[in-house]
């Protein structure tokens, strides 16, 4: 149908599923299984985005967004955003967004937007790819 499918892919909270059970190789799986489909995963990966960086590296029709953190945290190396920012600066610049979910992050939405743009080593126009041009693309919206 054309339309990108936002797949899970952070730990899940809920005791009762496996730690797993959102891992990045069940969007590998899919993105095998169903290389026509464009898929979203969501949040990152956290806490595996080198394995989410890797599956979205090796499908063209894997893109990543990072909700649910605040953006700065993107730069602290506790987090383990590293992979993400060190190849979302470079070979995946086009297949990474930000989805806010800014009402869990407790601050106004335009704070969390200046959060993006001020990540070191994200230029203006990395900001711009990251807050819209990749999702205009992904959703058919723009070029």
């Amino acid at each position: 149908l054309g339309v990108p499918a936002w797949i899970h892919s952070t730990n899940n909270w809920d005791p009762r599923y496996p730690l797993d059970f959102s891992h990045p190789r069940i969007v590998d799986r899919v993105a095998i299984e169903f290389p026509g489909l464009k898929i979203m995963a969501g949040h990152a990966g956290w806490p595996w985005v080198m394995e989410m960086v890797t599956t979205a590296w090796r499908h063209p029709n894997v893109y990543v967004e990072f909700s649910a953190f605040h953006p700065r945290s993107l730069a602290e190396p506790a987090f383990g955003f590293a992979p993400l920012l060190h190849f979302g600066k470079g070979p995946l610049q086009n297949k990474i967004m930000f989805g806010s979910t800014w009402n869990l992050l407790n601050e106004p939405m335009g704070t969390i937007l200046e959060q993006v743009r001020t990540v070191p080593g994200v230029t203006p126009q990395l900001a711009r790819k990251w807050l819209h041009g990749n999702a205009a693309r992904l959703f058919g919206l723009a070029r």
